[in-house]
């Protein structure tokens, strides 16, 4: 009973806990220096491959603005991102506006894109702990975990000469993974 209890009482504690953030950095894991970028992107679920695409992102002032694109061509979700503002994170156009998969995107590209912790390399807010490390061979790791447990992760790879980068966020809780690679014109 004394467990049930404890359990519970952690249960309160982090539903009304959130992730230390601080405001929006122009860091690695922002989209390239020049304003906009564009990804390859695809979304699998448990391994299997479930949508590909492409992704247009530009840099605002207070956050970020996306188009989704399935392989056709057809706009699926457009939107705004700014960070800390779920109330502001909902699409504003495309097909799959009012479709689960709106909030749930543009929460991760929030993740990816603005979620910073409020202290480098970790900010602690009860037991929710949000990282952000540069490890070797350029790549950068960002991971928010409910001790002792990953809720999100984020890894990017700058390829060979810096031409390329791969993202990759996950949510392992849910199966989830998001994989963008940014395309480069000459």
């Amino acid at each position: 009973m004394r467990w049930l209890i404890f359990l519970f009482f952690c249960l309160i504690l982090c539903a009304g806990c959130s992730l230390p953030l601080a405001q929006k950095s122009e860091e690695v894991l922002t989209p390239d220096t020049e304003q906009s970028s564009l990804f390859n992107i695809r979304l699998e679920r448990w391994g299997v491959q479930q949508f590909s695409g492409l992704l247009a992102l530009r840099n605002r002032p207070a956050g970020l603005s996306y188009v989704l694109l399935d392989a056709t061509g057809m706009k699926l979700l457009e939107g705004e991102i700014y960070s800390g503002d779920d109330r502001a994170n909902l699409p504003s156009g495309g097909v799959l506006k009012e479709s689960s998969l709106a909030g749930f995107f543009a929460q991760s590209l929030e993740n990816i894109f603005l979620s910073e912790p409020s202290t480098k390399p970790c900010g602690w807010s009860w037991l929710l702990q949000l990282c952000s490390e540069e490890e070797k061979d350029h790549v950068w790791r960002k991971t928010a975990r409910l001790w002792p447990f990953t809720l999100w992760q984020v890894v990017v790879r700058e390829m060979e000469g810096g031409n390329a980068k791969v993202i990759q966020y996950s949510q392992p809780w849910l199966g989830t993974g998001i994989f963008l690679e940014n395309i480069r014109q000459n």
